[in-house]
C-alpha cells in the first residue's frame, strides 16, 4: 500500500502505510505528550496484569477522580472502589485498567441505561463493559447479555466483565493497550479497535494513577522488532496523506451527528464523542447538540454506539 488515504463507501478511510508505521513503531511512544492527546505515549505499554504491591485502592482513587465511580452507590462512597479491587483480585486484571475500561465505555457521568439497573423489563441487570451491546437496540441487547451472564448486581457485572477481559485478551498475550490494538502475537485478528491512536488515548487514564504516586512500581512491555529502519518512522503529513483534496460544499447540510459541518458523519465524530466522554475534550452547548444522535439532549455512550453502528453500516442516523 502506498502513503495515500482512500475513502471506502464515504464512511471509512483506509489508514496509510506511513500512519500505521508511525503508530506501530514503539520508538515513537517512548516519550510522553500532554499537547495532543492521541499522540503515542509510553503508558500504552503498561502491563495489564494485577500486581497488588503496585496497584492499590489509593491509586485507583486517582484513576476514577472526576467520574461517577468516585461517588459510589447505595450510600457507600467506596462501593465502586471495593467492587473494582475485588474484580482485580478475582480476575488478575489491574484495577486501574478495569476502571479505565469502564470510563471509556460508560463515560465520566455514567448515565447509560446499561448500568442504571432500572431499564423497563430489565430491572436489576448491569453491563459495565458494554458486552453484547450491538445491533439496532444496543441497550436491550446489552442487557440481554447481562441476563445471560447473571449480572444482576453492579459488582457481578464488574467482576464478570473483568474475567472476560482476562480470558479474551490478557490470556492471549494482549496484556497492554498496544498489544490489544496491534495483535502482533497472533494472526492480526482480535484487535480491540481500528483507530490507530486508540491505545494511546486509553493510556491517559492509567497515567493519571501512576504519575501522581512516586512510590508506584510500573512494568512496561515494549516490543522490539527486527529489520526496522534506523530512525523512527515519522508522522504522516497532510501533504502525503491527502494528496488530492476533496471538493467541499460551501454550504454543507448539517445533519444529526455532523460535528464539523461537512455534511458527513465520520470517524472524526466518533473520536470527538469518545474524547468528550473521557473528559479530554470540552464541548459547547451547540456542539453537543450536533453530536446528540439519540435525541435525549445529552452526549452519552448511547450516541457513541449509534455513530459506531452507523459507520459499520448497521443502522442509519
Amino acid at each position: 500500500m502506498d502513503n495515500k488515504s482512500y475513502i471506502l463507501e464515504t464512511r471509512w478511510t483506509y489508514a496509510s502505510k506511513s500512519a500505521i508505521a508511525y503508530f506501530m513503531d514503539p520508538r515513537n511512544a517512548l516519550t510522553d505528550s500532554n499537547t495532543v492527546y492521541y499522540y503515542p505515549n509510553i503508558f500504552q505499554f503498561l502491563q495489564h496484569t494485577y500486581d497488588p504491591s503496585a496497584q492499590t485502592a489509593d491509586g485507583l482513587r486517582l484513576v476514577i477522580s472526576g467520574t461517577f465511580l468516585e461517588n459510589g452507590y447505595d450510600g457507600d462512597k467506596d462501593a465502586y472502589i471495593n467492587d473494582i479491587m475485588q474484580a482485580a483480585t478475582e480476575s488478575g486484571v489491574s484495577p486501574y485498567v478495569i476502571a479505565a475500561l469502564i470510563k471509556v465505555e460508560q463515560g465520566t457521568k455514567g448515565t447509560s441505561d446499561l448500568i442504571s439497573g432500572t431499564y423497563t423489563e430489565y430491572e436489576g441487570y448491569y453491563n459495565f463493559f458494554n458486552y453484547g451491546a450491538t445491533g439496532d437496540n444496543v441497550i436491550v441487547n446489552g442487557l440481554k447479555y447481562a441476563i445471560s451472564k447473571s449480572w444482576n448486581t453492579r459488582r457481578a457485572s464488574i467482576i464478570g466483565g473483568a474475567k472476560l477481559y482476562k480470558t479474551n485478551y490478557i490470556d492471549r498475550s494482549q496484556d497492554t493497550y498496544y498489544y490489544k490494538d496491534f495483535n502482533v502475537w497472533g494472526s492480526g485478528s482480535l484487535q480491540y479497535a481500528t483507530s490507530l491512536y486508540d491505545q494511546a488515548s486509553k493510556g491517559i487514564a492509567l497515567k493519571s494513577a501512576c504519575v501522581k504516586d512516586p512510590n508506584v512500581a510500573l512494568t512496561f512491555k515494549i516490543p522490539v522488532y527486527s529489520s526496522m529502519q534506523e530512525n523512527a518512522y515519522q508522522a504522516p503529513s497532510a501533504a502525503n496523506n491527502n494528496p488530492e483534496p476533496t471538493p467541499q460544499s460551501t454550504t454543507p447540510a448539517r445533519r444529526k451527528g455532523d460535528y464539523d459541518g461537512d455534511g458527513q458523519v465520520t470517524v472524526k465524530e466518533l473520536a470527538t464523542i469518545r474524547m468528550y466522554l473521557l473528559g479530554v475534550k470540552s464541548l459547547s452547548v451547540t456542539e453537543r447538540s450536533y453530536l446528540d444522535v439519540s435525541g435525549d439532549n445529552e452526549v452519552t455512550v448511547k450516541d457513541l454506539a449509534l455513530v459506531r453502528m452507523y459507520l459499520l453500516g448497521l443502522t442509519n442516523i
